[in-house]
């Protein structure tokens, strides 16, 4: 197993050609222990979740990313496309801290800043403004511009009086209008970004569209996994194919897209038959 390497370095530490990210066969290997070797779930997972599964001592290993390699420089935006299970979340929690890799390198320059599930520190009993409040200050907002964050997410979101309610009670559009709004208060230098980026309506779209392309203009680094081929294209230069754990293409968006309506990210017709 290799060492894995976190590195936060400065811009001003970097040279112009340093990439922000770079990750150099990373693997991730998940435990699932309530799986029989031989069940018919074993065979599933074997077949269609993720990368290749093998079993120790009666523990099920899925190896959710399979020796995955890529770099990103400072103003790339990437499309992250494969079917359910080829490994795209579980490469942006790898890319925000929240999975650390079992082998591989990863070097990561700058902060890095996810917009999937609950944000951290917030829980669904919180009230919208406690939950703004407590997301400004884990991005490290000082209490006295709270205020300003707390009109700029509030302007944003539109939720009006929602935001004195629990979290608990909002629709997934309404918990996605404001965890995005908290997610972006401050111009993030990373931004890593899940399929429910697509909730709510146009309206709402356009202003996601507005502040996404607003960051990608200004040199931020963004990473978006989807299933939208229409939305990778329009935000996304480069692409990330990737199927059961492996990266089947890396490079232009266009080739990516291509592929992906092609149909090459679906596994081969041998490794979806049932070996029961």
């Amino acid at each position: 197993m290799r060492k894995i390497n976190w590195s936060n370095i400065d811009e001003g530490q970097k040279g112009p050609l340093e990439p922000v990210i770079s990750c150099h066969e990373i693997c991730v290997e998940i435990p699932v222990y309530s799986s029989a070797n031989r069940s018919f779930r074993h065979t599933i997972l074997k077949k269609l979740v993720g990368g290749p599964v093998s079993a120790l001592d009666g523990v099920v290993i899925v190896k959710a990313l399979d020796s995955v390699s890529f770099d990103v420089y400072l103003g790339d935006s990437v499309g992250i496309l494969g079917h359910n299970g080829s490994g795209k979340t579980t490469l942006l929690k790898v890319l925000a801290g929240i999975y650390e890799p079992t082998a591989g390198t990863i070097k990561i320059h700058g902060k890095t800043t996810p917009y999937f599930g609950v944000n951290e520190g917030i829980t669904p009993e919180m009230t919208g403004y406690e939950a703004i409040v407590v997301g400004a200050l884990v991005r490290g907002v000082r209490h006295k511009d709270i205020p300003g964050i707390i009109e700029e997410v509030e302007n944003f979101a539109e939720l009006g009086d929602f935001l004195n309610l629990p979290i608990r009670t909002y629709s997934s559009g309404m918990n996605a209008r404001l965890m995005f709004a908290i997610a972006t208060c401050i111009p993030p230098e990373i931004l890593l970004v899940d399929e429910n980026i697509g909730a709510g309506d146009e309206r709402f779209q356009e202003k996601v569209r507005v502040r996404v392309k607003d960051y990608i203009s200004k040199a931020s680094t963004f990473f978006l996994a989807s299933h939208n081929p229409i939305m990778m294209g329009e935000w996304c230069k480069k692409g990330l194919l990737l199927r059961q754990g492996r990266v089947l293409f890396w490079g232009d968006i266009s080739e990516a897209i291509r592929q992906y309506n092609h149909g090459s990210y679906l596994p081969e017709p041998h490794e979806i038959g049932l070996q029961l």
